[in-house]
């Protein structure tokens, strides 16, 4: 069965990338803030089998949504990928920190970041 993948991503452009480039990964659902992904989830038609999330988005930070996600139980085994621009510092430099949340890979923007984040969605379990 295909995965369904949540992105969230600010910027429309790196969106319409991120599908380009991923959509032979599963299904993608894209929206462009905390909110719209907490919106998003709590839809009973709509499930995600991972969340690939940036850390740096308008409304609320990418940890904002990581702390709702393991606040509502529906959502506590949802694997995250945190796929961002941001310097990555604090709670979110430790590995002990991502893995109590369910932070599965973490896979700064780059140049080879589309193979990496690639590999992360196809290695997260449905």
């Amino acid at each position: 069965m295909k995965k369904s993948y949540l992105i969230v991503e600010s910027e429309p452009a790196y969106a319409n990338l991120l599908v380009s480039a991923l959509s032979q990964v599963g299904t993608l659902h894209v929206v462009d803030s905390a909110q719209a992904a907490i919106d998003w989830l709590d839809d009973p038609k709509h499930k995600a089998d991972a969340i690939v999330t940036e850390l740096l988005l308008g409304d609320r930070s990418g940890v904002e949504i990581i702390h709702e996600l393991r606040s509502h139980y529906d959502w506590l085994d949802l694997p995250v990928i945190i796929h961002s621009r941001a310097y990555l510092d604090g709670d979110i430099a430790r590995s002990d920190w991502r893995e109590s949340y369910g932070v599965i890979a973490v896979i700064p923007k780059g140049v080879s970041a589309l193979t990496k984040l690639k590999d992360a969605m196809t290695a997260s379990r449905a």
